[in-house]
């Protein structure tokens, strides 16, 4: 199986159909299909780190012909989880704090839709 094959099958597992993984990480339909059948190597740099931190696979295996899952020292982080944890560290106290406020109250809300949502279902 080409490495084509199987990130197609790995795209579809992800996101039930090519067309809707094109949609997830908002890459044109028709450059997914053309890195799908022409070969991924004449691929644009960018759309294949998208790709494959969409996916959670290395990028440098797929360089090499191979798909594997990202190794990432233990985590099970992204490579954009990655980049924003590099930029939290690099912010002083007050923008840590920031950060942190905003954080939190996005948690929160998301904790609150769950519950409404919850509550939406059990009464059906």
């Amino acid at each position: 199986m080409s490495i084509e094959q199987e990130l197609k099958q790995l795209m579809i597992a992800k996101s039930s159909s090519v067309r809707q993984f094109a949609i997830d990480v908002e890459l044109p339909y028709t450059t997914i299909m053309s890195m799908l059948n022409k070969g991924i190597g004449n691929a644009g740099v960018n759309k294949i780190i998208k790709i494959c931190d969409y996916l959670k696979i290395d990028v440098d295996a797929l360089a090499e012909g191979r798909i594997e899952e990202k190794m990432n020292h233990g985590s099970n982080l992204s490579y954009s989880e990655q980049e924003h944890i590099e930029k939290y560290r690099s912010l002083n106290k007050d923008g840590k704090e920031i950060v942190d406020i905003i954080l939190e109250r996005e948690y929160q809300f998301l904790e609150y839709r769950k519950k409404i949502e919850d509550i939406k279902g059990s009464e059906k």
